[in-house]
């Protein structure tokens, strides 16, 4: 068992790296952790505290009157994915799913449903399908995913990991693209800043695996500015789950791409 600083850094990683290939068995972590195996992160109180500050400032918001809308759009935009960022900043795993994280993606889930109920006449529209020609656009990060698959093939990608990821992708997009990124169209009135945005936090949702946040960057650039022009969301969806089974093919310790984990996962955590 080696203990390693509590504080992220790419040097912390590498001397991790560095110790499991000298020793494969080692436990590696951080300062603070339990030495108990099974338990390599503590669930401190501050988890659940955080949890219900969200549950509060949904329910606040959504009580909120309907006074200076362009506002109350940005509120909820950012509100909508703070579940996802707060297990992305270390609330709950985000591999093993726990009752923390499961709380939080129920959070995000319900909030996501209200808002929809709600439905604002002043969003953009959307809808599911698009035209086979207009699918081109949204696949292309998928064709870069390809090209580094072949040129790092560690392991061939089966159907089973793409099906198994298209829930996961169709959370993730129908909340970046359908509940936020419309409502920071309409609030910031200036679409090229919306779509930053949106970009940036859903690059933000996959810290701190950095090679993984740059791609997420990339791919929510392209796809947020693709979906607030054509307003379909399932070749999204389908692009989202291809570009992440390819590169689940490429991830390993030993590579640019350790893996696709975030959070306390990607830094060992969780065992």
């Amino acid at each position: 068992m080696v203990w390693l600083s509590a504080t992220y850094s790419p040097y912390l990683l590498a001397q991790r790296d560095a110790l499991w290939q000298r020793d494969p068995a080692a436990i590696a972590l951080p300062v603070g952790a339990p030495a108990r195996a099974g338990a390599a992160r503590c669930v401190l109180p501050w988890d659940w505290i955080a949890i219900a500050a969200c549950a509060l400032l949904m329910l606040g918001l959504l009580r909120w009157p309907p006074h200076a809308p362009r506002l109350r759009a940005l509120g909820e935009a950012l509100l909508a994915l703070l579940p996802v960022l707060l297990i992305a900043f270390g609330v709950g795993d985000s591999q093993r799913p726990d009752a923390r994280s499961g709380a939080l993606i129920l959070l995000a889930l319900g909030f996501a449903l209200l808002l929809s109920v709600r439905r604002t006449p002043l969003l953009a529209p959307w809808h599911w399908l698009a035209p086979w020609r207009q699918w081109a656009l949204p696949l292309l990060p998928v064709l870069a995913a390809l090209l580094l698959w072949l040129a790092q093939p560690v392991m061939v990608p089966g159907m089973a990991s793409f099906v198994g990821y298209l829930p996961w992708a169709a959370l993730q997009q129908y909340l970046l693209l359908v509940i936020v990124a419309r409502r920071l169209d309409y609030a910031l009135a200036w679409r090229p800043l919306a779509v930053l945005l949106a970009a940036l936090l859903f690059a933000l949702a996959h810290t701190p695996n950095t090679p993984l946040m740059l791609l997420a960057f990339a791919a929510g650039l392209l796809w947020t500015g693709w979906f607030l022009r054509r307003g379909a969301l399932l070749p999204v969806i389908v692009a989202h789950a291809l570009g992440a089974t390819l590169l689940l093919g490429i991830a390993s310790n030993a590579g640019w791409l350790r893996s696709l984990a975030i959070g306390g996962r990607y830094l060992g955590w969780g065992g």
